[in-house]
């Protein structure tokens, strides 16, 4: 898998909130993959702000009462697990899922 610079992922979410052109465009000005990265990016940018595509060099780790908490939220709450995530701060939302 390509990793992309953060810079990158900044400039190219800059332009598709300005207008300059939609995904498919931007994936092939920018040289990424596929125009589905570049909604995620935008869509992860949306949700969190930069956090949301900045790569971490660490995988984040959960306390157990932290885990607890969040399956018992998504068993009891009308929320979707990409919602909950969203609302927990957590970037990988299938982690939830799991």
């Amino acid at each position: 898998m390509t990793k992309y610079s953060f810079e990158l992922k900044l400039k190219v979410v800059k332009d598709y909130d300005n207008g300059v052109g939609g995904c498919d465009y931007l994936a092939k000005k920018y040289h990424v993959t596929n125009e589905a990265i570049v909604r995620r990016w935008v869509k992860d940018y949306k949700e969190l702000g930069a956090v949301g595509i900045k790569r971490k060099r660490q995988n984040t780790v959960y306390s157990t009462q932290f885990k607890l908490n969040a399956v018992n939220l998504y068993l009891t709450s009308e929320k979707s697990y990409k919602e909950l995530a969203h609302a927990l701060g957590m970037n990988n939302k299938p982690l939830l899922k799991r």
